[in-house]
C-alpha cells in the first residue's frame, strides 16, 4: 500500500513571494498545506510513497527539495520507495498540459536517483468515443519513450491505460524483454470497453513476476482475476466469458 499526493506550484500574490509548492490545488488557499509539510507527515507512515507532479513548473523545486533532504539531519527521512509520476506524453484529443518529459526525467536522474520513475500520458475525455487508432501505442511512440529513458539506471515504471495495453501487446512485450528494470502499471476507468482480454491476459502471462501492475475498476479486476495463465485454459475462458455476456440478466442472476 502507498501514499498519493497531487504537488502543484502555488503562484505569489506578491512579487516579492516565491511560488511554493502544494498539495490539493483545488482547495481554498487556507486548506492547502505545503509540500514539505505533507512529506514531512506521510514520512512517518512508513509506507512507499507516490508524488504527482501535476506541472512543469513544479519539478525544480519539489526535486531540489528532495535532494537536499538526503544531507539534512532533521529533514523527514524517507526509509521506504518513492515514486515520482508525472503525465509526460499527450494523450490523443487531451487538453490536459504534459510535463515537460525533458525537465522530469533528467532532474530526477541527478536529484533523486533512489525513486522509481513513473511515466504517463495525459488525461482523455470520451475515451469511448475516440477512433481505435487512437487506443494504441504505435512502434514510432514507443521509440520516442525510449529517447527519455534509455540513459537511466533508475527503475521506470510506465502506466499504460487499460485498452491501450490490450492494443499494444506486442509493443508492450518487446518492451518488457529488453530491460529489466522496466515495469508496467495497467489502469483503467469506466470508459475502457469491448477489452481484447486474450491480449492483456498474454502479457501477464510472458512478463516476469512482479513486471505488470494493476489498478483497475472493480469489473476489470474481477475479469482480470479469473483468466488461467495457462494458454490453452485462456482460449477457453474467453469463449466463456463472450457468451456469458450475450445470456439474458435473468438467466444470469440464477448462476
Amino acid at each position: 500500500m502507498l501514499i498519493e499526493g497531487d504537488v502543484f506550484l502555488q503562484t505569489a500574490r506578491r512579487p516579492r513571494h516565491r511560488a511554493i509548492p502544494v498539495m490539493r490545488a483545488d482547495a481554498r488557499t487556507a486548506d492547502r498545506i505545503t509540500f514539505k509539510e505533507w512529506l514531512r507527515e506521510v514520512a512517518n507512515l512508513k509506507k512507499a510513497i507516490k508524488i504527482n507532479f501535476r506541472s512543469t513548473e513544479v519539478v525544480r523545486p519539489v526535486l531540489q527539495y528532495l535532494y537536499a533532504t538526503q544531507a539534512d539531519p532533521l529533514a523527514p527521512e524517507l526509509k521506504y520507495p518513492v515514486i515520482l509520476h508525472a503525465n509526460v506524453f499527450r494523450s490523443p484529443r487531451s487538453v490536459e498540459n504534459i510535463v515537460d518529459p525533458s525537465s522530469f526525467v533528467d532532474r530526477a536522474r541527478r536529484l533523486f536517483p533512489d525513486a522509481t520513475l513513473s511515466l504517463g500520458w495525459t488525461k482523455q475525455s470520451n475515451f469511448s468515443m475516440l477512433s481505435p487508432k487512437h487506443k494504441v501505442l504505435t512502434w514510432r511512440q514507443l521509440f520516442h519513450i525510449l529517447e527519455y529513458i534509455a540513459r537511466l539506471e533508475q527503475p521506470v515504471m510506465l502506466c499504460v491505460r487499460l485498452s491501450v495495453a490490450a492494443n499494444s501487446k506486442e509493443q508492450l512485450l518487446w518492451l518488457l524483454g529488453m530491460d529489466k528494470a522496466i515495469s508496467l502499471l495497467i489502469w483503467s476507468d469506466s470508459d475502457d470497453e469491448a477489452i481484447d482480454w486474450a491480449s492483456v491476459a498474454e502479457i501477464r502471462r510472458i512478463a516476469t513476476k512482479n513486471r505488470v501492475l494493476y489498478d483497475l475498476e472493480p469489473h476489470h479486476r474481477e475479469i482480470i482475476q479469473r483468466i488461467p495463465n495457462n494458454p490453452s485454459e485462456v482460449q477457453v475462458c474467453m469463449i466463456f466469458f463472450f457468451l456469458f455476456q450475450e445470456v439474458d440478466p435473468a438467466v444470469k442472476s440464477r448462476h
